[in-house]
């Protein structure tokens, strides 16, 4: 509760939560080059804190260009036609410059 924006209800939440199952995952990740960056680390974006509800931890794989980025989301069942156009979408946006951003969360993103 000493940090800014967590309350007795959130604090009370975390009691008990095993941290060794936290570190197995974060070994796990890192093992593949994934690192995960909470929203106090020095890595995490600064555009993403502005946003209303931001995340308070990223997975991060490589390096977080300094680009305009762009977030492909929703459909969770793409038809075959819309993921042609999102690979011919997303490709033109990269060599435009766009970094891509992506949840991976099941559809049309992954």
């Amino acid at each position: 509760m000493q940090v800014e924006g967590i309350s007795s209800d959130l604090a009370a939440k975390t009691k008990g939560i095993d941290l060794e199952l936290g570190k197995k995952a974060e070994d796990k990740t890192a093992s593949i080059g994934v690192r995960y960056l909470t929203n106090w680390d020095s890595g995490y974006p600064e555009h993403l804190k502005t946003i209303y509800d931001a995340p308070v931890g990223i997975f991060v794989r490589g390096e977080i260009p300094q680009l305009p980025c762009l977030g492909i989301a929703k459909t969770r069942q793409p038809s075959s036609y819309g993921k042609k156009m999102v690979k011919l979408l997303t490709l033109d946006l990269i060599k435009a410059g766009f970094c891509i951003v992506s949840g991976f969360v099941r559809g049309i993103d992954t």
